[in-house]
């Protein structure tokens, strides 16, 4: 019994120690995983901010570093090379540590351990860089562009590179200039490796230099040696790589003599050439970037982003169509390339091919659901192809995701302006201007929106901080100029005027304010010098012609002023408005002088309303009254004539012939009462014309024949008033007329 009892007693340790082991085994990796914030806690604690200086004292650049011992930091090679001092500071503190020198160092790797007295420091541990499989989560702590400080971010391996001799790995976690060098952690908090930062191909590219290689150099520690420009032993690459930095930190020349470098020392390297070119686009030099980018191509005939940066470069020039090419050509090659597709849009755009612009835009939008550019500038497009509700859509998505976006709330202000709704237009400016309170197009654009709403006094406020911002802005001294004119302030306008001609000589606009506000000062002369200039640098200006054509009116060149109008009314059909607002102007002052006894005054602004509009019914009508007025009859008649052909139911003009026709038969009678009866028939004759329905007249004139012996005129006249007087019922004529048979 004692010996099974035993026996089960050792079973059952057996299986609780297999348990015991399994849960052990089990727990191990989640007992040495850490946290996030717990990896972050001792990497910044170990990690240092490097600054290198050559000889002089001259700043060469940034970098970062790490503890590996209590007085050797681990960083690129890069970094220190050609520097002769640099100095250690750790993140977050302020005391800079003195680089004594460097104690080991490997090129081929870009590895270099730095020695350093500075006290209490725990070294971080090492991992095992052979055991890293794409996938696994990495962090990267560093100093990015040696600005911010203790830079904590996260990624993924993403690809393993080279062989056992020469391995890097390629992760996401970002790594840019001034984080080279920092250490590179797995989930352990153990280091994996050394990140280090590139631009290859064209973009930028994240790297883990593997900790075995790190490892294996700590083990060649040797006495520390001082730092040296050695300019002469210097790879081609650690120049590419301080090229790199040196235009991360915006040091472009600094950057090309790098490159210029690594140039000389590997004439073969593509990338070389092509980052050269993209620092001398930044610098304006386009046509030596392009020259750099031809080179990047016959090198690597198949470089998409050499295809593409040099698409840039023609565009800045304005080639735009030679730019379109090279986008063409890089996405062929890599149809992935997502900057490609939004290039060749603005490139597009630029040509006034909106629909095509707003295909790729659509593709961007569609690789890239959350690129606010792309949205931006999709919302530019449909501007373009006048669809304003639609851009106004895009442009509130890119301010969903990018609520700070200035540029799309100063665009979609834009639309809604052209969409006549010139309020929400103004609080989007206001928008703008919050966010960026030096933005002299959105201060230019909210006046323009304010003058359309007539708030000219605000407006011009609007146009001077534009100018005070931007003391150059030829289209705010223009827009000035325009609100003043409108506020009667023509002299201080044409001063507007001229500093935009001064500005921009070609500015056909700024010709045409400035000769409106002459011919507001009766300068006509001097306004059509303006209009002229403005029409020979814009021959399809309709307004420049409108306006010659008011000039030359006042200077009585009325059928020049006329072939004015007809131009402009043929180049812009929809001036038509401001057309006919200015031949009513005319009617309207001449019914003033009407209405003052000024009678000869108002014939002449008749006379012009009706040059302007030769169908103009009622500056007929109204001519006739003023000259039916200074007793011109006849000529008052032709008026109403035409009137009333041109308005056939304009029941005023016959009651007015009526009434001429009264005045003639009177006259007649008058002068036939006092035997002038040859003058009296000549006046029956007009009353007949004007009225052919007048019998009375017939009548009259019938005595007045016969008293002349033309007895057969006179039973002509008197047979024709016996039938009208019937027609109409007139039994007293019936009457007269029978008696005298």
């Amino acid at each position: 019994m004692k010996s099974k009892k035993k026996l089960q007693l050792r079973q059952a340790l057996c299986a609780s120690f297999i348990v015991f082991l399994i849960l052990l085994l089990c727990e191990t990796p989640a007992a040495n995983a850490q946290t996030p914030q717990q990896i972050a806690k001792k990497a910044l604690a170990a990690t240092v901010l490097l600054t290198m200086k050559d000889a002089n004292g001259k700043l060469l650049g940034w970098g970062s570093g790490f503890f590996v011992k209590s007085n050797q930091i681990a960083t690129n090679f890069h970094v220190i090379d050609g520097a002769a001092q640099g100095t250690a500071k750790l993140v977050g503190q302020e005391t800079e540590y003195a680089i004594e020198g460097v104690t080991a160092m490997e090129e081929t790797h870009d590895l270099a351990i730095l020695q350093v007295a500075a006290p209490n420091v725990q070294p971080l541990p090492f991992g095992d860089s052979d055991a890293v499989e794409i996938g696994d989560t990495v962090y990267v702590a560093g100093n990015p562009k040696g600005f911010f400080e203790g830079t904590f971010s996260d990624g993924i391996i993403s690809a393993i590179r080279g062989d056992s001799t020469d391995k890097r790995l390629q992760m996401t976690a970002p790594v840019s200039s001034g984080s080279s060098g920092g250490p590179v952690l797995n989930d352990n908090g153990e280091v994996i490796g050394v990140s280090f930062a590139t631009s290859r191909g064209g973009q930028n590219l994240n790297f883990a230099i593997p900790s075995n290689y790190l490892k294996e150099l700590l083990t060649q520690l040797d006495a520390a040696k001082p730092l040296s420009e050695g300019e002469q032993s210097t790879p081609a690459e650690t120049y590419f790589l301080r090229g790199w930095l040196k235009d991360e930190l915006g040091d472009y020349k600094g950057a090309i003599a790098d490159y210029n470098t690594a140039i000389r020392l590997n004439p073969k390297d593509a990338d070389a050439y092509l980052n050269r070119g993209v620092v001398k686009n930044k610098l304006g030099q386009h046509f030596a970037a392009i020259t750099d980018f031809d080179t990047a191509i016959r090198l690597n005939p198949d470089f998409a982003d050499a295809y593409l940066n040099r698409g840039l470069a023609k565009d800045k020039l304005e080639q735009h169509t030679a730019a379109t090419d090279d986008y063409d050509t890089a996405i062929r090659i890599n149809p992935d390339l997502v900057q490609d597709y939004l290039n060749r849009g603005v490139t597009k755009y630029k040509l006034g091919l909106y629909r095509s612009a707003i295909a790729d835009y659509d593709t961007v939008i569609r690789f890239n659901p959350d690129y606010a550019e792309a949205y931006l500038n999709r919302g530019n497009a449909k501007v373009g192809s006048r669809q304003y509700s639609a851009a106004i859509n895009d442009y509130d998505t890119a301010i969903r995701f990018n609520p700070n976006y200035t540029e799309a709330y100063l665009n979609r202000g834009l639309a809604k302006d052209k969409l006549k709704e010139h309020a929400a237009a103004i609080i989007d400016f206001d928008t703008a201007i919050r966010f960026n309170p030096d933005y002299a197009e959105a201060y230019l654009n909210r006046g323009l929106a304010k003058d359309k709403l007539k708030q000219h006094t605000s407006a011009i406020i609007d146009f001077d901080t534009a100018i005070r911002f931007n003391p150059d802005y030829a289209e705010a001294y223009l827009n000035r100029g325009l609100a003043k004119d409108k506020l009667k302030q023509h002299t201080a306008a044409i001063i507007d005027f001229d500093t935009t001609i001064q500005l921009k000589p070609d500015l056909a606009d700024a010709y045409n304010g400035r000769g409106n506000a002459k011919n507001k000062l009766e300068q006509y002369f001097a306004a059509i010098t303006d209009f002229d200039t403005a029409i020979r640098l814009n021959p399809n200006y309709a307004e420049a012609y409108l306006n010659r054509g008011l000039a030359k009116d006042k200077l009585k060149q009325h059928t020049a002023a006329i072939d004015d109008f007809d131009t402009a009314v043929r180049i812009k059909p929809d001036i038509v408005q401001d057309y006919f607002n200015l031949v009513q102007d005319y009617l309207n002052q001449g019914n003033a002088k009407n209405e003052l006894g000024l009678y000869q005054s108002a014939i002449v602004y008749y006379d012009t309303a009706i040059r302007l509009k030769p169908d103009f019914a009622e500056a007929y009508l109204n001519r006739g009254l003023a000259k039916y007025k200074l007793k011109q009859h006849t000529a008052a008649i032709d008026d109403f004539d035409i009137a009333m052909r041109l308005k056939p139911d304009y029941d005023f003009a016959m009651q007015l012939k009526t009434d001429v026709a009264d005045i003639y038969y009177k006259q007649g009678n008058a002068k036939a009462d006092s035997g002038q009866y040859t003058d009296a028939i000549s006046d029956y004759d007009t009353a007949i014309r004007i009225k052919p329905d007048f019998a009375d007249a017939y009548y009259k004139r019938g005595i007045a024949q016969e008293n002349r012996g033309l007895y057969h005129s006179a039973l002509t006249d008197f047979q024709a008033a016996l039938k009208l007087a019937e027609q109409a019922g007139n039994e007293r004529l019936k009457a007269a007329i029978q008696d005298r048979f």
